[in-house]
C-alpha cells in the first residue's frame, strides 16, 4: 500500500520498499491520470456546449448592435455606456443631462431640465430646440409647454424631416418629445424619427438630420405639476377626460388605422441627393 506522500510503499507483513526516484516517477503519473479524470468529468454534453455557444454569441451580437451611435445597451460595463455620452451621429457629447427613464433605448431628460432649457441656462450650447408634444389635439389645446409643437401622426413627423430637408442645411436644432406620460405615444413617434431618419441617410450613416432628440420623463403631466407657469393655457386635460370620450375614439382610430403617405419618403430621399450633386458641383 502506498503512503500519504508516495514515499514508500508498505508490503503486506510491514516491509517498505522503492526508492525515491521511482516513488516521483509513479507519483507524477498519478497527478496526471487524476487530473485527466477530473477534467472528463467536468466536459458537458455536447449539445450544452452548443446551446452555451448560441447564447454567447446572440450576446455578443447584441453588445455589438447596441453599440451603433444613439442606442443604448440593456445591460452592458462602464465602458459601453461611457460611449453613449455622443450624440446619434458621434460628432459632439449631449449638451443635455440625462436620466435613465423608462424607456432604456432613447435618452431621458427631467422637468427640472425642461424647465432649465426654456429659461436659456444652455443657450451657450444649443442654437435652437422644439418640443414635440404628441398628445392628442384636445389634450395640446387644453394645455401645453410654450412654444411646443403638437405632432401626434407619424405624418406629421414626417413633414418634419421633409422641411428641413427642402431647406437644404443640416440641423443642430435638437427635438425634446412626450406625451401626457411619456410612456408610449412619444416615445413612439420618438424612435419613428430616428428610424425615419436612419432610412433617408442610410447610404451616408451615421449621418442624421437630427442626431440629438430626447424625451421628456414623465410628460407633461409631471412638467406641469412642478413648472405649470411655463405652460400655456395653465391647465391639464388628461387623455381620459369624460368630456372627451368620443374625441379618444376618434384619434385612437386615426393614428391606427392611417395609411402613411410613401411619397414623403420619396420627396425626402431625393432632398438628399439634390443636396449630394450641389455639394459636387461646389
Amino acid at each position: 500500500m502506498w503512503s500519504a506522500d508516495f514515499s514508500t510503499f508498505t508490503i503486506s507483513g510491514g516491509s517498505s520498499c522503492l526508492d525515491q526516484e521511482s516513488a516521483s516517477i509513479i507519483k507524477a503519473k498519478y497527478n496526471s491520470a487524476e487530473n485527466t479524470g477530473l477534467k472528463r468529468k467536468s466536459t458537458s454534453s455536447p449539445l450544452k456546449e452548443c446551446k452555451k455557444r448560441r447564447k454567447d454569441s446572440k450576446h455578443s451580437r447584441s453588445l455589438k448592435r447596441y453599440l451603433s451611435f444613439g442606442d443604448t445597451p440593456l445591460e452592458s460595463d462602464d465602458n459601453l455606456l461611457s460611449e453613449e455620452t455622443y450624440i446619434a451621429d458621434g460628432s459632439r457629447p449631449y449638451c443635455l443631462p440625462t436620466v435613465a427613464g423608462q424607456h432604456r433605448d432613447l435618452k431621458s431628460i427631467t422637468a427640472d431640465t425642461m424647465k432649465d432649457l426654456l429659461n436659456g441656462k444652455y443657450n451657450g450650447g444649443i442654437n435652437s430646440y422644439r418640443v414635440i408634444d404628441c398628445r392628442y389635439p384636445y389634450e395640446f389645446n387644453g394645455g401645453h409647454i410654450k412654444n411646443a409643437e403638437n405632432c401626434y401622426l407619424k405624418e406629421h413627423i414626417d413633414e418634419l424631416l421633409l422641411q428641413t430637408l427642402q431647406r437644404g442645411n443640416t440641423t443642430d436644432e435638437i427635438i425634446i418629445f412626450h406625451c401626457e406620460f411619456s410612456s408610449k405615444r412619444g416615445p413612439k413617434l420618438c424612435r419613428y424619427l430616428r428610424s425615419k431618419d436612419r432610412q433617408i441617410h442610410g447610404r451616408n450613416y451615421p449621418q442624421l438630420q437630427f442626431p440629438e432628440i430626447y424625451l421628456l420623463e414623465g410628460g407633461y403631466k409631471s412638467f406641469y405639476q412642478t413648472h405649470k407657469h411655463f405652460c400655456e393655457p395653465v391647465d391639464y386635460v388628461p387623455m381620459l377626460h369624460d368630456e372627451y370620450k368620443e374625441d379618444v375614439r376618434h384619434f385612437r382610430s386615426k393614428t391606427s388605422t392611417l395609411k402613411r403617405n410613401c411619397s414623403h419618403v420619396k420627396k425626402m430621399e431625393h432632398c438628399i441627393v439634390s443636396q449630394k450633386l450641389v455639394f459636387s458641383m461646389c
